[in-house]
């Protein structure tokens, strides 16, 4: 990493997303007043957002927990600004097999839910079981629950991406129509 990063970093010291959040907000904030300009009118576009990515030791939200109010809020100089959004993917951070409830999966909710409730932005990458057999007959990704979906949506979660449906004899027929069906019942 540069020097910036880590002497960003080292005003937060937990998480490098706190620069991230700083330097997006930023470059934002500036496209936006370009978009200002009266010459660049063709390009101005008032919902523009731009994501970054939370994945590995990046999806560590910059937080701290508040009792009285029992949500999670942004550490001083990390909040996230009204055109900075975080496109969450806890590769490590959950175990797709459980229940998202269940305890094994604490610290991914943790997260989950401390950027859910530090952004209006919110885009969710979710991982499964990489099985090469298309009819193998298996749950493979239980965290994608009716409980999940409907956390999502009450959140606002505008865009949900499943990986291993995408990547073709990896995701199990079974699991794909389980995902289909769980997502339209929530």
């Amino acid at each position: 990493t540069c020097a910036w990063c880590n002497a960003e970093t080292a005003k937060d010291g937990q998480t490098r997303n706190g620069a991230a959040i700083r330097f997006i907000n930023d470059v934002i904030d500036l496209v936006y007043e370009w978009m200002e300009e009266p010459e660049n009118e063709p390009y101005r576009r008032d919902n523009l957002v731009c994501y970054f990515f939370a994945y590995s030791s990046s999806a560590i939200p910059p937080v701290e927990f508040n009792a009285s109010t029992g949500k999670w809020q942004a550490l001083e100089g990390c909040e996230m600004g009204p055109h900075t959004g975080v496109y969450f993917a806890p590769n490590s951070d959950f175990c797709f097999y459980a229940d998202m409830l269940d305890p094994v999966n604490k610290r991914g909710n943790d997260y989950l839910n401390a950027w859910l409730d530090i952004s209006d932005n919110f885009w969710f990458w979710g991982y499964g079981g990489f099985h090469r057999a298309s009819t193998y007959y298996m749950n493979s990704e239980n965290l994608f629950n009716n409980d999940f979906f409907r956390l999502l949506a009450k959140e606002n979660c505008s865009y949900f991406f499943n990986e291993v449906i995408d990547q073709g004899e990896t995701g199990t027929a079974w699991n794909n129509l389980k995902t289909y069906t769980q997502y339209k019942l929530s």
